[in-house]
């Protein structure tokens, strides 16, 4: 047999709940122990992924695979983002990636999409493609495997070879110049490639590869059909066989004769970790048996088209991979893959999201008319502005924004018109994405994710505001909450889509001067008594913080705190500012109050004096007293703050003044002020210390002391004894008690031929499942008590 193929490709998706005003992820209490949902993704599935075990018919651990490097994938622009930041060792292996092929940004439905949005979110994903991996596109996999002709024109125009697509959307079938012959998907053989061609414009062409039904993961790998909580599916039997069948289906693809055949499978990454437990072994495992017994060698899409072109021609029909109604599941009543808030699948229809949907498209469309009229005046092409403003995405710096400015603009522009170009490109960014798909998945216009479309239309209307004036957004504003009203909220305790929109999405708007209040209690936070960590920093927003006044005093059993700086704020992407005086006190216990005014930098210094001295006379009305003359009525208490804020600092700030408590945290918050230094040894015995206080998650330098468990490990890698074994191992039992979660997929790869190499001993008894891998040679005394997962 010759001509013979094989690969899998795996879609790296997840909605973006970052927010929209900070631009910072924010904690999700259904995802703990982990900070959000990304956050278990990562941990659980994307991370493995590159660290996978394949394991012998022994149990011994033969390789540890990095398979992002053996399968296609295409991953979501703001999943790269994301991960730059939070797993560089990951997104660099993802970079490195041979068959990585291109997505939209936003995640638009593009069928449902104007012709002006989806030309957009196509160029704004191939824009980001091309400045990560260096290179530009060949390949294509539209969002939700969403198409129709008017998809494959967009596409085609953008000179992409190939496009991947559900076998759904094949509709006739024909060799060149014969009759076309309608097929089904069932029937499609998706071995090959096919050659499609605009109706419209035979100058227009694509090939297309379809992704086979057959390969549904419920069928491959889970005990039944379809389970009551899909998110919950066990493995059938031990990941090896899952993989062996995986393996099977595709080599039983390969008919026995020299005709080119790519056998192909396509899945969410996800089922492998996080829907599948150990589900990436199963990967690892099929991946093997691949290349060492089936009679065909791995390719990628883009090469196997290289060899041989399509030999059939295909007109499609509008589908999609999520949905068997086509775009029902974004646009109509449609009630499939929808699950409720129990995780069961739903049968109800969903009544809501037909007029939610209307609700934003007609916002984004009275958006982009008015923002159009606006570029008029200022722009050479008022019509290529939204496609030129791709470049500021993701890289918002000072260089990235002249050259925005200087390929749109008519003429050099004055500061107040390069601000208002600034605001209207970002007017556009956040319009587009309050059309993601993601919103309309949810199980109710309450869900996380239709409550974050909310947010970014909110976002969108308080740029209108800045760029098109107040009146204008406010018409604006008024028409889309009538229009939310029209979508029920069955179930829930909002009556509409209306009412979710003014308690949960229109609540987070933030202005500069709340800014400025969350940047002086992060450095509060800080500077309390014992370790708090501070919230993580606004990639929007550039702050400058002066600090004025910092006051600690015991109280009783409890502290009393004060702190007053002068802050200035600048948004990175609009240019707005705020200077003045911001000031946070602990108050009633274990809350906080941050109230901030404008105020010139030089009377802030005696302002955050009257205050300093109302503080030190102890007299709670006058204290309220100085902060009422200082900043008015309005505050923030700990409440008002933003997510990240309190959930750091509601796990920080109970108890604080209890002397066991404190004397538990100092060794953690010493080593946290020279992390540089500490040695793994050093915290450990830092993390045995914690107890019961807080978990190491929840303080300063839990970052440092990961790092720490980092170096331990490349030591043991390096150097494998008995003495450095002992110290990898105290450190992982440490970090387990200690409440720190470690990104244990980087060590088991980093440690397991070390451990492969040394004689049984307790120690790497339990090093080895702490990590999740086997430990045959060592007696169950040796490792009894210990636990699996992540430390």
């Amino acid at each position: 047999m010759r001509n013979k193929y094989y690969a899998v490709h795996l879609h790296l998706d997840h909605p973006e709940r970052e927010n929209p005003w900070l631009e910072v992820p924010e904690p999700d209490p259904q995802a703990e122990p982990f900070f959000d949902d990304f956050d278990r993704l990562l941990h659980l599935s994307w991370g493995p992924l590159s660290a996978a075990e394949h394991r012998g018919p022994d149990g011994r651990v033969e390789a540890v695979v990095d398979l992002w490097a053996l399968c296609g994938f295409d991953a979501a622009p703001a999943v790269l983002e994301r991960l730059e930041r939070r797993a560089p060792r990951l997104y660099a292996r993802l970079r490195a990636g041979r068959a990585a092929v291109a997505t939209a940004y936003p995640a638009l439905i593009l069928p449902l999409a104007s012709a002006d949005d989806r030309r957009a979110a196509v160029r704004w994903g191939l824009a980001d493609f091309r400045r990560r991996f260096g290179r530009p596109a060949a390949g294509f996999v539209p969002p939700a495997g969403a198409v129709d002709e008017d998809t494959l024109e967009a596409l085609a125009r953008e000179g992409l070879a190939f496009v991947l697509l559900p076998a759904a959307a094949a509709a006739r079938l024909r060799r060149r110049g014969d009759e076309w012959l309608d097929t089904a998907a069932e029937a499609l053989d998706c071995s090959r490639p096919y050659r499609w061609r605009s109706r419209k414009d035979p100058a227009l062409a694509l090939s297309v590869f379809f992704s086979p039904e057959r390969f549904e993961p419920h069928s491959l790998f889970a005990r039944r059909p379809r389970p009551p909580k899909r998110s919950e599916v066990a493995l059938a039997d031990d990941p090896e066989s899952a993989g062996e069948r995986l393996a099977a289906k595709l080599a039983d693809v390969l008919r026995v004769n020299d005709a080119a055949e790519l056998a192909h499978a396509a899945f969410s990454a996800d089922w492998f970790g996080a829907r599948l437990p150990s589900g990436e072994r199963a990967l690892a495992r099929a991946m093997a048996l691949l290349e060492r017994e089936a009679p065909a060698e791995p390719a990628v899409h883009e090469a196997f088209l290289t060899l041989f072109p399509p030999p059939q021609e295909v007109q499609v029909r509008p589908a999609s991979r999520d949905c068997p109604h086509g775009f029902a599941r974004w646009s109509g009543d449609c009630a499939c893959r929808v699950e409720g808030h129990d995780g069961t699948p739903s049968k109800a229809p969903v009544r809501w999201r037909a007029p939610l949907r209307a609700a934003l498209d007609g916002l984004s469309a009275s958006l982009a008319a008015q923002a159009r009229a606006a570029w008029a005046p200022l722009a050479r092409d008022p019509a290529a502005v939204v496609d030129a403003a791709a470049r500021l995405a993701f890289v918002p710096t000072p260089e990235v924004q002249r050259s925005f400015l200087e390929e749109v603009l008519a003429r050099h522009p004055t500061p107040e018109e390069a601000a208002q170009a600034l605001r209207l490109a970002e007017l556009e960014r956040w319009r587009l994405k309050s059309l993601s798909r993601w919103g309309l998945e949810s199980a109710d216009p309450s869900g996380g994710n239709a409550v974050q479309v909310l947010r970014c239309a909110a976002r969108a209307l308080d740029l209108a505001r800045a760029a098109l004036g107040t009146g204008k957004a406010e018409a604006l504003e008024k028409t889309f909450i009538e229009a939310l009203s029209l979508a029920p909220s069955d179930g829930t305790s909002y009556s509409n889509a209306a009412a979710v929109y003014l308690k949960l999405a229109a609540p987070g708007r933030t202005g500069p001067g709340r800014v400025a209040a969350y940047a002086a209690a992060a450095d509060h936070l800080s500077h309390e008594p014992g370790p708090v960590p501070a919230p993580p920093e606004s990639p929007a927003w550039e702050t400058r913080l002066r600090p004025l006044v910092r006051r600690s005093l015991r109280d009783g059993r409890a502290w009393r705190v004060l702190s007053a700086a002068g802050v200035d704020v600048r948004h990175r992407r609009t240019l707005e500012t705020w200077s003045g005086l911001a000031a946070v006190r602990r108050k009633d216990g274990d809350d906080l109050e941050a109230r901030c005014a404008p105020l010139p930098e030089a009377e802030r210094p005696a302002a955050a004096g009257r205050l300093d001295a109302a503080f030190l006379t102890g007299n709670a009305d006058a204290l309220d007293a100085a902060f009422d003359a200082a900043f008015g009525s309005e505050s923030w208490p700990l409440d008002g703050l933003f997510p990240s804020a309190r959930w750091l600092a509601a796990r920080s700030l109970k108890e604080r003044g209890s002397p066991e408590r404190r004397k538990r945290l100092e060794p953690f918050a010493r080593l946290s002020r020279r992390a540089a230094l500490a040695s793994p040894a050093e915290w450990a015995t830092a993390l045995d210390a914690l107890g019961d206080a807080l978990p190491a998650e929840a303080l300063p330098g839990a970052a440092a002391c990961r790092t720490a468990g980092a170096r331990s490990a490349a030591a043991f890698a390096a150097a494998p004894a008995p003495e450095t074994l002992k110290d990898f191992a105290a450190f992982l039992d440490s970090a387990r008690r200690g409440g720190l979660r470690l990104p244990l997929w980087e060590q088991r790869e980093t440690v397991w031929k070390a451990l492969e190499s040394m004689p049984a001993s307790p120690e790497g008894a339990a090093v080895a499942v702490l990590l999740g891998l086997p430990a045959p040679r060592v007696t169950e005394a040796a490792i009894k008590g210990e636990t699996h997962g992540d430390a």
